[in-house]
């Protein structure tokens, strides 16, 4: 199984420190915790593999949407999210034929 998710939060700035990306900061310590990894400079987090599966999905996804609601600062921009087969199972299924 391989999971991209991509979001973006407006108006993300904690409202004492004022330190920019907050929420940003504590939704991807919940999606790397998951096995969702950061690619590059982006809102883009993807895994795969056998530690990704659906049951980490659900509990990755039902953290995350408790800190957003959770919270009335950031406003949700987009959210993205692709499920679909790992390269790996792909190729399996492709190989079986």
């Amino acid at each position: 199984m391989r999971v991209i998710i991509q979001f973006s939060l407006d108006k993300d700035t904690h409202p004492v420190t004022k330190k920019h990306g907050y929420l940003t900061s504590k939704l991807q310590s919940i999606l790397k915790r998951n096995q969702l990894m950061r690619q590059q400079s982006t809102g883009t987090y993807a895994g795969s593999g056998p530690d990704v599966n659906t049951a980490s999905l659900k509990i990755a996804l039902d953290e995350f949407w408790d800190k957003i609601n959770g919270q009335n600062i950031a406003k949700l921009d987009h959210f993205w999210m692709c499920v679909d087969k790992g390269p790996s199972e792909a190729k399996e299924k492709t190989e079986k034929k």
